[in-house]
């Protein structure tokens, strides 16, 4: 039997039940779910001793919650932030399953019948996601023109590179993004690729809502390019700029326009990236890239990973103040 099906068999136990019920006459629930004639056969499978701990403090303490916090906002918000602290200190990040997700299932069972409706139950899931779905940031750049970026940053990737990718691969990827893309990353933060592709919208496409939008901050690569108003082509840089702007959902819980969200890395000064004829549509954009903005000096990667780090810390604070709110709302 495996551990993920141990797990399974004990949340659906303590979710239907209470831990008096699941504990009573010697465990003869969870003999009879495990098909056991005693403990000692119990005790025998690898992991149960382990699993039946953790889920059975678990459930201690959710019956603790529930006992002592009268309405369903305060419940909600002490059981993330229960399990907030368990992501942090006692779920196994190299589990071949996602032991959190069960968490959740169990804290659901507690609740959902005896006195979330599905409205409280919504909240419920959608505090969740804000907590332990989101990434930290996304980061927005264009692949277009790649070649002339990778060849005005070309010193700098040499520094980054032991060796610079094909030439094919440099007229077509944007590594001066997957450079600041890694450096995020050293920083410990969550974003919008994969370790062996970066992905953009030039890559995405429609499906770029879901994952600008399901972000704690927007990082965004601005060079001339950025700016370029094409009539043929979609401007996937201004279409995620306006997506991660009109994003409501945060917005039910936490003030979001006090929070600091924006981050715009620019490739020269705000004043040399402005085209002559600046769109219309674009001026709100253009203004506020003005106002939030780290510039990088041409070809130093020194003070390029230092400047991620600040984008990083500052992230990583407008996180936690969101969530710190949002657990309070």
């Amino acid at each position: 039997m495996t551990a993920e099906t141990i797990v399974k068999k004990l949340v659906e136990l303590f979710s239907g039940h209470s831990m008096e019920e699941v504990e009573k006459d010697d465990l003869k629930m969870v003999k009879d779910a495990f098909h056991k004639t005693d403990r000692d056969q119990l005790m025998e499978l690898d992991g149960y001793s382990t699993y039946y701990s953790k889920i059975q403090q678990l459930k201690q303490q959710l019956e603790d919650i529930q006992q002592n916090h009268a309405d369903a906002k305060s419940q909600i918000n002490a059981s993330i932030i229960l399990l907030k602290n368990l992501s942090e200190s006692d779920v196994d990040s190299e589990s071949s399953f996602d032991l959190l997700a069960y968490y959740k299932q169990l804290v659901e069972g507690q609740f959902q019948s005896a006195q979330w409706d599905d409205t409280e139950l919504a909240v419920f899931r959608s505090k969740w996601d804000f907590v332990f779905e989101w990434k930290d940031y996304f980061l927005s750049y264009t692949n277009r023109n790649a070649s002339e970026t990778n060849s005005d940053y070309r010193n700098l990737l040499r520094q980054v590179f032991s060796q610079l990718p094909r030439v094919e691969e440099r007229t077509r990827v944007n590594l001066l993004a997957r450079v600041i893309a890694n450096y995020l990353k050293r920083n410990n933060l969550r974003g919008f690729f994969d370790k062996d592709v970066l992905k953009c919208g030039d890559d995405f496409g429609d499906k770029i809502q879901d994952y600008c939008q399901s972000a704690f901050a927007f990082v965004q690569l601005v060079e001339e390019e950025t700016l370029n108003d094409s009539p043929t082509a979609t401007n996937w840089c201004k279409k995620e700029y306006d997506l991660f702007q009109t994003d409501s959902r945060l917005a039910e819980y936490v003030k979001v326009g006090e929070k600091n969200r924006h981050f715009f890395i620019l490739t020269d000064s705000h004043s040399d990236l402005r085209p002559a004829n600046l769109p219309n549509t674009y001026q709100d954009w253009f203004q506020h890239i003005t106002t939030t903005n780290y510039q990088l000096a041409a070809n130093n990667n020194k003070q390029l990973r230092r400047r991620i780090r600040q984008i990083a810390e500052q992230i990583i604070q407008s996180r936690e103040a969101i969530i710190a709110e949002l657990l309070s709302s």
